[in-house]
């Protein structure tokens, strides 16, 4: 049964659409190389984007033409790519290149139909570049026949460097078939000869990258308005997203007048918590107020963002520590002089002659000797 070519643009439509799903991407380009517009004739058709934009070229003096494409339809085209190296010669040299703009976007992944003819090369390498300059492998696929169509789909979203990037660039070369140095046919049957490689409905997809917001400071510790806080404290603060702190991007000052405390591990990278230990103890019964510098702290995703304001946070020291302890006598040595104990005493001369009044007493032992006065109110 033949497909009408709307039934055929219907199902290509829904293949593009589980393709996306199960990638969990969003289309950024795709091309399908039908002419615009229809014109029924499948060896027509043209290399700009079906949708997005972007650029396909030829690699390394491949040619090509258009053919009937992957879906049935009297205006379903392919892009049919020939002229490949002779065998033992050129691997990864020829092929298809698709540049595409992936600002916006990130997890990108690379998704194609491609028909290997019996005498072409069974095996394909994809490659990327993140500068549009210089490609890396990636990874390969192997033709099990000739003639048959194959979906091949990439995730490149262990490639960060290909997220929001305006110059990445997708390629497909044939390659020789392993660790070996000659091409293997796609028909096991076939020899090589060069062959042709037609592709269809590629698509090149990510994931939407989230409205880029500056970073924030979500919490920190010691906590804002903290009490007691030990002198030896460390200091932390957590960010809303990884985060590259420079030089001078904290600073701590406590006490009054205000002086600067000193922190170590500055600079740091790629950190959502950031962790600052102060290269003195911090004075006691102090207010410290912590600062942490907007234009030293960056983001790390698509776009670079500084924080939009400073963020201060305060906290009090805790007080000398103040411990009561009872006093100790220390036994000494008793040192005794031995010696006849006297008694001497005498009337101070103001006094009358009566035996009442003021008397000195001197007494001792030996060579000590102490005195008082004592008034006698009466007669001994």
């Amino acid at each position: 049964m033949r497909l009408t070519q709307t039934a055929s643009r219907f199902l290509i439509s829904v293949v593009l659409s589980l393709v996306a799903t199960a990638l969990s991407a969003a289309t950024i380009t795709q091309w399908t190389f039908d002419s615009t517009p229809p014109d029924g004739s499948t060896s027509t058709g043209t290399e700009l984007p079906s949708q997005g934009s972007g650029t396909f070229s030829l690699v390394g003096g491949t040619t090509a033409t258009y053919a009937t494409g992957n879906g049935g339809g009297t205006d379903n085209s392919g892009r049919n790519t020939t002229n490949y190296p002779a065998q033992s010669a050129g691997s990864r040299t020829r092929g298809v290149e698709f540049a595409v703009s992936t600002v916006g976007f990130e997890a990108i992944a690379f998704a194609f139909d491609i028909r290997h003819s019996n005498t072409s090369a069974n095996t394909i390498v994809v490659q990327y570049s993140t500068d549009g300059t210089t490609f890396i492998d990636f990874t390969t696929f192997v033709a099990t026949a000739g003639d048959a169509w194959f979906l091949r789909t990439v995730d490149l979203s262990s490639i960060a460097a290909l997220n929001n990037n305006p110059n990445a660039k997708f390629r497909v070369l044939s390659s020789f078939f392993g660790t070996g140095s000659t091409y293997v046919a796609s028909n096991p049957s076939s020899s090589y000869g060069g062959g042709t490689m037609r592709y269809d409905n590629v698509i090149i997809s990510g994931n939407v990258i989230a409205s880029d917001v500056p970073p924030t400071v979500v919490s920190t510790a010691p906590t804002d308005g903290a009490t007691n806080v030990a002198i030896t404290t460390i200091l932390t603060a957590n960010f809303s997203e990884a985060v590259d702190v420079a030089l001078g991007g904290v600073t701590l000052v406590c006490g009054n007048p205000a002086t600067a405390i000193a922190l170590n591990t500055l600079p740091v990278n790629a950190v959502t918590t950031l962790t600052l230990t102060p290269a003195t103890t911090l004075p006691n019964s102090s207010e410290c107020m912590m600062t942490i510098v907007a234009a030293n702290v960056v983001d790390i995703d698509g776009t670079p963002n500084n924080m939009a304001v400073n963020f201060t946070s305060s906290f009090t020291t805790a007080g000398v520590i103040v411990t009561n302890t009872p006093p100790t006598i220390t036994p000494t040595a008793l040192v005794v002089e031995y010696g006849e104990p006297w008694v001497r005493l005498w009337r101070d001369r103001r006094s009358d002659r009566s035996l009442g009044g003021i008397w000195r007493i001197v007494y001792g032992c030996g060579r000590r000797n102490s005195s008082k006065l004592t008034n006698y109110d009466s007669d001994f």
